[in-house]
């Protein structure tokens, strides 16, 4: 027996139009950093900006109205040191690179005495911190990085 005809109707054919969903492996090591962070270490006075990903054009415009700057690093650690008035740190991909714009912010935080580092992986970002804090090397959660 044959189909009858649906004259006048067009064929819907279900077509997947979203675009592959983008990963961004920067931020599970934000996270996990972050976690690090809060569970080892409470009394640091540390942040992160919010800049980067993806944004609607009027989100961007409103951010950027509001003071946003392209290339600032992604943890700021609000803890003065003798040397040190601050310390940035930047998480990248395991393949990833600063930005020229990253690299500019970079140049201009240590022209003011502050200390700027990127890392691929939690653990490195938090050696960098301890290192940064003086934290004595047997009180550690991080005794080495390779």
């Amino acid at each position: 027996m044959r189909r009858p005809r649906t004259a006048g109707r067009k064929r819907v054919v279900a077509v997947n139009k979203r675009q592959p969903k983008r990963q961004y492996p920067e931020f599970g090591i934000q996270v996990t950093l972050a976690s690090l962070l809060r569970q080892y270490y409470p009394d640091v006075l540390w942040f992160a900006v919010p800049n980067g990903g993806r944004r609607k054009v009027q989100d961007a415009k409103r951010f950027k109205d509001m003071g946003v700057r392209a290339g600032v690093f992604d943890i700021f650690v609000s803890e003065v040191t003798p040397i040190y008035p601050g310390f940035y740190v930047e998480i990248k991909a395991p393949n990833g690179s600063l930005s020229q714009a990253q690299k500019d912010f970079q140049a201009m935080a240590e022209a003011r005495g502050y200390l700027c580092r990127s890392t691929t992986s939690a653990l490195e970002g938090l050696w960098f911190i301890e290192e940064y804090l003086g934290i004595p090397r047997h009180e550690r959660v991080v005794s080495t990085v390779t």
